[in-house]
């Protein structure tokens, strides 16, 4: 037997309100989208908290775009894709001469970039202590120092941060700044994964296949009770990505599950999911770093810097 199922239609209200672009339905998904529209109507900073895959700059953007800073600009940075040594100098900037083979007359950090909009800086908890102080500051003061200099810059500009670690307990295990924690949470709000609203299941597939300008095609129920029983580790992203291979294969998208596993990017969230997969790809890679870290999907220091994190030591470095 083959099924067909309702088209989404799009929300009357999506020229007014940023949020309602957002697929869902489910009452934990709106929940969070209703104190996410609230936070856009203060200046606080927000903490986007939830697994990998569940919209976390979608929501920032939409936070963004209802706020009264709308007309200002939005600049995302996801914090864990940067050396820690360039961090710094991306976040605020650096005086003329700093670095060889950088801008003679200086950089203007992104910091200073999003001044009178939002600053979103994804997976905050990868800053490095040094910077943790120095964003401390601008939170505290309203104002950047440059690398290297020493002159306070005034900026306007509104934080939303987000994680998909736990941030409280990093802060038990000293690995996180309490002060910055606290500032950076005045309003926490808390994304649902998809195995949580399965209701938005069918509605988001929907959107996928509209996205790519195809029609919803005819599933054999088997079909439809298979997607909606899968626990969708990647949440939205992967379900996405699902739609997008089955359009591109014109293939049952049921059919092609479970996908190939993910980059650590994308992988089982939390400490204990990260872990296991940077074990698993350097047991998988022999050992080699600059081999793991390209499986991973992350550059060789991001890797170091973890398995520093982690207590890993290389075979080699046992041998």
């Amino acid at each position: 037997m083959r099924s067909t199922i309702p088209q989404a239609k799009p929300s009357s209200h999506q020229g007014q309100d940023p949020f309602a672009q957002l697929v869902g339905r489910d009452p934990a998904w709106l929940s969070a989208l209703e104190r996410a529209r609230r936070a856009a109507r203060t200046s606080a900073t927000v903490l986007i908290t939830g697994e990998t895959g569940t919209g976390k700059e979608l929501v920032a953007r939409a936070l963004h775009a209802a706020s009264d800073r709308a007309r200002g600009p939005f600049i995302a940075i996801n914090a864990g894709t940067l050396l820690p040594d360039l961090l710094a100098s991306e976040l605020f900037g650096y005086e003329p001469g700093m670095f060889t083979g950088g801008n003679p007359r200086g950089h203007t950090g992104l910091i200073q970039s999003a001044d009178g909009g939002t600053l979103f800086l994804d997976e905050v908890s990868e800053l490095p202590y040094e910077a943790q102080v120095a964003l401390l500051r601008t939170l505290q003061e309203g104002e950047v120092v440059r690398v290297g200099g020493h002159r306070p810059i005034p900026v306007d500009v509104r934080i939303v941060a987000a994680t998909n670690r736990d941030l409280r307990e990093m802060v038990r295990q000293g690995r996180f700044r309490q002060d910055l924690f606290y500032r950076l949470s005045v309003i926490p709000v808390h994304l649902p994964p998809l195995r949580e609203r399965p209701r938005d299941i069918i509605p988001l597939i929907v959107h996928g296949y509209h996205r790519l300008n195809r029609g919803v095609p005819r599933l054999p129920l088997s079909s439809w009770r298979r997607l909606l029983r899968y626990d969708w580790p990647g949440n939205v992203r992967e379900l996405l990505n699902l739609v997008q291979l089955a359009v591109t294969l014109d293939e049952d998208p049921a059919a092609l599950l479970p996908l190939p596993p993910l980059p650590l990017s994308q992988a089982e969230p939390g400490p204990a999911g990260e872990e296991a997969a940077i074990r698993a790809a350097l047991d998988a890679c022999g050992g080699n770093a600059s081999a793991a870290a390209r499986r991973l999907g992350m550059s060789r220091s991001t890797l170091y810097r973890k398995l520093e994190l982690y207590g890993i030591r290389l075979k080699r470095q046992v041998e």
